[in-house]
C-alpha cells in the first residue's frame, strides 16, 4: 500500500481491524480518517509517516548538493 494512495470511502472499523490483524508488522494499529477536507487527510497521512517511519525521526542527513 502506498503512502499516498488514499481511498475516497473508509470502510468499517472491523475491517480496518481485520487488514491490521493480517499486518506483517508486530503491532499494527489503525489509522483512520474522520472527514474528508484537505487538513483532515493532511494529519491523516503525518499520522501514516509517524507510525511507519517515527524510528527514523532522529537519522537524518542534510545534502547540500
Amino acid at each position: 500500500m502506498a503512502l499516498f494512495d488514499m481511498p475516497s470511502v473508509r470502510g468499517s472499523r472491523e475491517a480496518d481491524k481485520a487488514i491490521a490483524a493480517k499486518s506483517k508488522t508486530k503491532s499494527a494499529s489503525v489509522v483512520t480518517s474522520r472527514g474528508n477536507s484537505l487538513i483532515d487527510k493532511i494529519n491523516l497521512i503525518r499520522q501514516t509517516v509517524e507510525q511507519k517511519l517515527g524510528k527514523y525521526r532522529n537519522r537524518y542527513r542534510v545534502i547540500l548538493t
